[in-house]
């Protein structure tokens, strides 16, 4: 009895090509002994450590400008008081000084009398003065008629170049002739007379008195002052 056997199936080209393929590259595979197990390097960046934010400094304040400097009065240098009745002189700066002003105030047992004048800034122009206790009966000058002035006590101002008129007879002050106060120390202050650039004043007092005069330097007012102040004994 005769097998039929049947013939190997022929394997497509592309079949037969691949299978040769895969032969060839086991025949070619070795083994190789496994290495040194490498070690993994760590990419983790580092961590660096935080820089602090630097803290604002608190914002300076703006200097403060000065306060403008107010240009110093200096203070006279008062005198002794006289209270024995003596006559009172201080001399002038110049020949003929123009009053312009008259103060009066009775403060704290203290009573002033200020006497004005025009004067460049910067300069005492007073005129010469005499201070002296007087008793009534007041006449004016140079009319001669009678004067009443309150008080219990007096002393008569002379002021020897001191003048409220000017050269063509102008008054150049032209404040009050007579100021009644009725304070103490002083209780009126009245003036005499204006006559051939002298004047006079009486001041009349509640009663016996220390005196004293000084002088004040003109500032940017252009005014330079005599100062006649009266105490209580």
């Amino acid at each position: 009895m005769k097998l039929h056997v049947p013939a190997p199936h022929r394997l497509a080209p592309s079949v037969a090509i691949a299978t040769a393929l895969a032969v060839a590259l086991a025949g070619c595979t070795t083994t190789s002994s496994p290495g040194p197990t490498a070690t993994a390097i760590s990419t983790a960046t580092p961590t660096q450590a935080a820089t602090p934010t630097p803290t604002a400094a608190p914002p300076t304040a703006a200097p403060t400008a000065p306060a403008p400097t107010e240009i110093p009065t200096a203070t006279p240098e008062l005198p002794a008081w006289v209270c024995d009745g003596s006559q009172v002189h201080l001399p002038g700066t110049v020949v003929r000084a123009q009053q312009i002003g008259l103060g009066t105030s009775d403060e704290a047992g203290l009573g002033r009398v200020e006497f004005m004048f025009q004067a460049p800034a910067g300069t005492r122009t007073v005129p010469e003065i005499l201070v002296r206790e007087s008793k009534p009966p007041f006449t004016a000058d140079p009319s001669g008629q009678p004067l009443d002035v309150g008080g219990s006590a007096w002393a008569t101002i002379v002021l020897q170049g001191g003048t409220g008129l000017d050269e063509n007879y102008q008054p150049t002050y032209t404040g009050k002739d007579d100021i009644v106060m009725d304070a103490s120390p002083i209780r009126e202050v009245r003036r005499a007379g204006d006559f051939e650039a002298v004047s006079t004043w009486i001041v009349g007092l509640d009663a016996p008195y220390c005196v004293r005069v000084y002088t004040t330097a003109s500032g940017a007012s252009g005014v330079s002052s005599l100062v006649v102040e009266f105490r209580a004994k």
